[in-house]
């Protein structure tokens, strides 16, 4: 599978793992949009990969749909997201980012 010419959305971008998979997807060619809580550090890995950046606090409620509608067109999702460990959040709001993208996704194969 090659990512030239593909748009990834990465959740997560700021952390270490996000950050080396955004430098490893830069250098398969995909185009990336990353997303994270710490505006630094996402500053800084857009800067280093090309990334569009969008700042996002997906635990918050509506962020994931917000972020979908900011992405624009995805061809694959990374959520590598995580959610915080100082407040609870209900396991089902994990994956909404996922929700949003395939509910975005099939409206626009129609």
């Amino acid at each position: 599978m090659t990512l030239a010419d593909r748009t990834v959305l990465l959740t997560g971008a700021t952390g270490g793992l996000g950050a080396e998979m955004a430098r490893a997807l830069t250098a398969q060619g995909a185009s990336l949009v990353l997303t994270g809580r710490r505006a630094d550090a996402l500053e800084a890995i857009a800067a280093e990969t090309g990334g569009r950046p969008v700042l996002a606090d997906l635990a918050e409620p509506g962020a994931a749909e917000a972020l979908v509608r900011e992405a624009g067109r995805v061809d694959v999702l990374i959520a590598n997201a995580a959610l915080p460990a100082v407040r609870a959040v209900p396991a089902a709001r994990a994956f909404l980012p996922v929700r949003a993208a395939s509910r975005r996704s099939a409206r626009l194969r129609g």
